[in-house]
């Protein structure tokens, strides 16, 4: 399952995840959802990223909610690579592979993962701006 969650302080490659993906002559879709750093965010230049998690929980999470995806969409695969460390604008975060039969239930699949990451897994972000630092989403720290 680890080739599936990929978990890395190192480059999150699109080719990487996508040679981890169960081909199938069945499926006719591969949808691509890649997150990377933004430049600005609430009006405010971003000079780096900072990107914390407890990966043992963080694998956990991610590999229930893709047997979750893929039951629930019907898919034929999923795999998810997260990157942790400091990161610089225009570095991938996550790259979400979907494989499917049809174009519609992998569209579905991969924006039901990666709202579902973004509300269960434990990763904190932390943005380096022109104000000083900011923790992104710790709302939901409180």
């Amino acid at each position: 399952m680890r080739d599936k969650v990929i978990l890395t302080d190192c480059e999150v490659k699109v080719d990487d995840v996508l040679n981890q993906l169960s081909r199938s002559e069945e499926c006719g879709a591969l949808v691509i959802f890649i997150g990377n750093v933004k430049g600005l965010n609430d009006g405010k230049r971003i000079h780096e990223l900072v990107i914390e998690m407890d990966t043992d929980v963080v694998y956990e999470v991610l590999s229930k909610l893709r047997e979750d995806t893929i039951r629930r969409y019907d898919i034929q695969d999923l795999v998810v690579a997260h990157r942790e460390g400091v990161l610089n604008v225009g570095d991938n975060i996550v790259v979400i592979a979907v494989l499917s039969r049809h174009r519609e239930e992998g569209f579905e699949a991969c924006k039901y993962f990666i709202n579902e990451l973004k509300h269960l897994a434990p990763i904190w972000k932390l943005e380096k701006r022109e104000d000083g630092a900011h923790w992104v989403g710790s709302e939901w720290l409180r």
